[in-house]
């Protein structure tokens, strides 16, 4: 047997207690990295997950509007002609031929107008049976979907307050303004519909009619039905009286909470808000619509923090097998790899504190090695999902240009500029024109084409970085400040750009028009940056009537 000598002993103590020490340490470090990741990872997904339903939200109200929006633009166009006919004094109603000769052809627009808006009913001009009985007209697209000449209503057998048969006639004239009217059933036809009626006239404010067009509710519904978030998050709206337009999952009949203001679907809110419903915890993101009614998107929570739980299990199951293996390397080479083991929790420290870029790379031939590198494959996994929900928040899909709430963000920080008095910055504001025409008349797959046209074209001119879309037709671009004649250049450079694009095309579709207008923040002048907008606002509307006008000259119908 092997007597161990006093030295001996005291040399497997002395190992035995730095063993001993460095385990624990290494394990006490483990559980602090592990504490602070999870805690990291939970407060950057709850932000990410916020971000995402927000943008979803944004993104699908404004797909929404922008429907609101064309079936806005198509009446007022029918109303702003039907004026521009009828003339300063309205001579017009005076010379019957000639008013039957337009009438045909506004008729004729409303058929096309009809035709080419998703989910019209009917479009129709009502006059005042007091100004004239000619001229009327009432399109309806039938259960066939053929659009037909229907009978029009007669307005005199109704009361006034009978809306489901005229209220559609006499609510815009008492609102002196063009109105969305709540969903309601029109009896007329048989339909649930939401409609959009502009009130017309007489020069001496004598009531002359009304135009407008008649929308299926279940465009809305069907929109709402196809907006997928995560696996079975919902959408819903809701009208301006607080009642139910429709919803796709959670039910919520018998809902005491549902309809009233005070409660968490009665006011909309730019955040993103927790709420019980029926037991569960949802998410809640909800934005007003152009029409007055409310969308809403929910997803459960539960839901949501399922990719959490998967990740935070995933850490600590790595957390667990790093320990082992560090443990069993310990007893092995305590002196080996007690200077890796500091060098790598270093390190780790700073991956906790949110230092993402830190470089893991351990040449030590062994298990820590190992460790560093699949640390090192966990945080890279964590940057590309970080990189992915950015993108997804800043970038517009279609354009790859940044999107509203990107520029929003650039606006932000020249606000914060202003305030300190840094500010030096130039904006453009550009609009398409055309873009409108193109889709009614060649269909929104040669309208995305146009847009992204004109985004290639301004993004040659500012910049990727510096150009953003904020809108269906809207573009934007922020650069450092500019003198006037800077500014005359790049929008010069702009119209070159456009001219040598739309060279030997002839259609309107593969042609690209830009109304553009700039201008530079004027200290002392401007307070915020809606100054520095709206003079580049001004400029560009100035632009874009003078070249709408060229155009509509080289394409007129």
């Amino acid at each position: 047997m092997t007597i161990k000598t006093t030295g001996d002993k005291m040399k497997v103590s002395i190992r035995r207690k730095i063993i001993s020490t460095v385990v624990v340490c290494f394990l006490v470090l483990t559980v602090l990295l592990v504490s602070a990741s999870i805690f990291s990872i939970s407060d950057v997904l709850d932000d990410d997950s916020s971000e995402i339903l927000r943008l979803k939200c944004s993104e699908s109200a404004q797909q929404i509007n922008e429907e609101l929006r064309n079936i806005e633009q198509s009446v007022d166009t029918m109303s702003s002609q039907l004026v521009s006919w009828l003339g300063e004094n309205d001579e017009l109603l005076d010379n019957e031929e000639l008013f039957d000769e337009y009438m045909a052809i506004l008729r004729e627009f409303g058929r096309n107008a009809i035709e080419n808006t998703h989910g019209a009913l009917g479009t129709y001009l009502r006059f005042d049976p007091s100004v004239t009985k000619n001229g009327d007209f009432f399109w309806v697209r039938d259960r066939k979907g053929e659009v037909v000449d229907t009978e029009l209503t007669d307005i005199s057998a109704y009361s006034k307050d009978d809306f489901e048969h005229v209220g559609w006639y006499y609510t815009p004239l008492e609102a002196h303004n063009p109105v969305w009217l709540d969903p309601y059933r029109n009896k007329n036809i048989g339909y649930d519909m939401i409609s959009y009626i502009v009130p017309l006239y007489r020069k001496d404010g004598e009531p002359l009619g009304i135009i407008g067009m008649d929308i299926n509710i279940k465009l809305l519904n069907e929109f709402c039905a196809n907006v997928r978030v995560y696996d079975s998050g919902d959408a819903l709206i809701i009208d301006s009286n607080g009642d139910l337009i429709y919803k796709n999952s959670f039910t919520v009949s018998g809902d005491p909470n549902f309809k009233y203001g005070e409660c968490y679907y009665g006011a909309v809110s730019d955040k993103v808000i927790t709420a019980d419903h029926n037991g569960r915890k949802l998410l809640i993101m909800s934005q007003m619509l152009d029409n007055n009614m409310q969308f809403f998107i929910r997803v459960p929570k539960d839901e949501i923090n399922a990719p959490k739980r998967r990740l935070i299990s995933m850490l600590l199951v790595i957390a667990c097998a790093f320990s082992l293996t560090a443990v069993f390397i310990i007893f092995k080479w305590a002196n080996s790899i007690t200077r890796p083991l500091l060098e790598l929790t270093e390190k780790a420290k700073k991956i906790a504190e949110n230092e993402l870029d830190t470089d893991l790379t351990c040449k030590t031939g062994d298990e820590v090695e190992v460790l560093s590198e699949s640390l090192e494959k966990m945080v890279g996994s964590l940057k590309k999902h970080i990189d992915y929900i950015n993108g997804l928040a800043y970038i517009e899909p279609m354009t790859k240009l940044g999107n509203s709430l990107a520029y929003k963000k650039k606006l932000e920080t020249l606000s914060a500029d202003i305030a300190n008095g840094n500010a030096d910055f130039t904006i453009f504001v550009m609009d398409l024109n055309g873009l409108k025409r193109v889709n009614d008349n060649y269909g929104h797959e040669k309208g995305d084409a146009y847009i992204k046209n004109a985004a290639d074209i301004i993004r040659s001119v500012f910049g990727e970085k510096n150009s953003f879309r904020i809108g269906g037709d809207e573009f934007a671009a922020v650069l450092d400040g500019m003198s006037e004649d800077d500014i005359s250049a790049l929008t010069e450079r702009l119209n070159s750009a456009m001219d040598g694009f739309n060279t030997g095309k002839t259609e309107i579709y593969d042609q690209v028009h830009i109304g553009i207008g700039g201008s530079s923040y004027r200290s002392g002048e401007d307070k915020e940056t809606s100054d520095v907008f709206r003079r580049a606002d001004s400029m560009m509307y100035e632009d874009k009537k003078r070249k709408k006008a060229a155009m509509e000259k080289s394409f007129s119908v």
